[in-house]
């Protein structure tokens, strides 16, 4: 679909679990988290989110050429066999996959306020380095009076390097038993 106004990330003040109604008719939100929504409205829509506590960042339209070989299929597509991606995922092994998953269960919990949640994100980041990526930074913020962590592994592009494709995840992990969450 074309850019056909602008698009941000938009993040809640504390406290907020959603966006208050009486922004809602001035945007449309596109995909909302725990954690923030991405919305689509105008500069002037923006701003007065920002002097109302939101924080926002301005996604910038950018165009990926994509070549997927699709065969359309009532209400689905099916996307044909590619050589190129049979040896991407040949390239996986199920061993490191589970011995990741392993490695992150061994925390016992991520949750976020457990004193572990320094070591988890130190952990991660070794993943990173171990698979060549070298640009891998570990970024800190306040939540509930605590610091949190981020952990940021930059790859830089080959066919388009000035795009920027952001991949997130969480890495915490909650449950009713917070020393022992999954």
């Amino acid at each position: 679909m074309p850019w056909s106004s602008s698009y941000a990330v938009l993040s809640r003040p504390y406290g907020d679990r959603y966006v208050r109604t009486e922004y809602k008719s001035r945007i449309h939100s596109l995909f909302s988290s725990g954690d923030f929504e991405i919305i689509k409205g105008d500069e002037s829509d923006f701003e007065l989110l920002s002097r109302n506590g939101y924080n926002y960042v301005r996604i910038d339209p950018f165009e990926i050429p994509v070549n997927f070989p699709a065969t359309h299929l009532s209400g689905g597509f099916k996307i044909q066999n590619d050589t190129s991606v049979s040896n991407i995922i040949g390239l996986v092994s199920n061993t490191t996959v589970t011995n990741y998953i392993q490695g992150l269960q061994n925390f016992g919990t991520r949750y976020w306020n457990n004193a572990s949640r320094d070591t988890v994100a130190r952990w991660i980041r070794s993943k990173f380095l171990e698979t060549g990526i070298s640009d891998v930074v570990i970024d800190s913020f306040q939540y509930a009076g605590t610091w949190q962590k981020n952990v940021i592994a930059t790859i830089p592009g080959t066919v388009l390097p000035a795009a920027q494709i952001i991949v997130g995840g969480h890495h915490d992990a909650t449950s009713s038993n917070v020393l022992l969450a999954p």
